[in-house]
C-alpha cells in the first residue's frame, strides 16, 4: 500500500511540472530585406533578450544573436535559402520557425535588371 502512495504523489507531481511547462513561440515577417522574429511565450508576454539562432537546411549556424527588450530580433538574411530560426532559454532550443527560401523569394525585392544598348 505504502508503494502505491508514493507511486500516486510522484504521478501527481510530475503531471503538475508538466502542466506548469511554458511554451514558446516564434512569429516571423519579412519586408525588404529582412526578416522581423517576435519571441513569445503561451501567456503573449515578451521573451526577453532570448538567444535566437539562425540555420541553413544544411544545420550550419548562418548568423545569431539575441532578441531586445521588446523581444523582437531583426536580421538580414546573408542569402536567400531556408532558413530555420530557433529560440534558446537556459541552453535548449525551446522554439523554432521555418522561414522557406519560396516565402523570402516572394517579398524580398528584385534587382532591377539593366540592359547594355547593342550597337
Amino acid at each position: 500500500m505504502r508503494l502505491y502512495v508514493v507511486l500516486f504523489s510522484s504521478l501527481l507531481l510530475f503531471s503538475a511540472c508538466l502542466s506548469s511547462r511554458t511554451s514558446y513561440q516564434l512569429d516571423a515577417k519579412i519586408f525588404s530585406r529582412h526578416v522581423l522574429i517576435k519571441a513569445t511565450d503561451s501567456n503573449g508576454q515578451k521573451t526577453a533578450h532570448a538567444l535566437i539562432h539562425v540555420k541553413n537546411s544544411k544545420g550550419e549556424r548562418v548568423l545569431f544573436g539575441n532578441a531586445d527588450e521588446n523581444g523582437l530580433f531583426l536580421f538580414a538574411p546573408p542569402r536567400i535559402e531556408d532558413l530555420r530560426i530557433i529560440i534558446v532559454l537556459d541552453g535548449k532550443s525551446v522554439a523554432e520557425h521555418l522561414v522557406t527560401k519560396g516565402e523570402l523569394e516572394a517579398r524580398f525585392p528584385k534587382p532591377p535588371r539593366y540592359s547594355i544598348p547593342q550597337p
